[in-house]
């Protein structure tokens, strides 16, 4: 199974959303801000982003142009999850490199069938 790095504020989305990726057998690295998440990828190897959109300090779309701006990781794929369903955040994380969104609340499946979209042999 994949690895999966999860960047979530907020301790009840992270807490749930890790729990389904773990049942689905996926090992999960947590993280509660960019500067968190940047930190973990500095340590460790994975195969996944997972990233809120909004957090204090650093947002994920600081974590994107982080990352977009590092050859080691430039090609992670990254998952964008928001409450927004405003076009103009999903333009914004597109420019950035985000490869996909998820809206939350995101239910099982769709969590998933993300992941399997951008790790197909997992």
């Amino acid at each position: 199974m994949a690895t999966i790095l999860v960047v979530e504020d907020h301790p009840i989305t992270q807490l749930v959303i890790s729990k389904r990726l773990r049942n689905r057998g996926h090992k999960v690295i947590t993280a509660s801000s960019g500067h968190e998440a940047l930190a973990h990828l500095g340590q460790s190897c994975v195969d996944l982003i997972i990233s809120d959109i909004s957090m204090p300090e650093m947002d994920g779309l600081d974590l994107l142009r982080h990352m977009r701006a590092d050859e080691a990781l430039r090609n992670v794929p990254v998952i964008i999850l928001t409450n927004s369903v405003l076009d103009q955040h999903r333009l914004e994380a597109s420019a950035e490199g985000a490869n996909g969104f998820l809206e939350k609340p995101v239910s099982s499946w769709e969590l998933e069938a993300t992941i399997q979209r951008f790790l197909p042999n997992v």
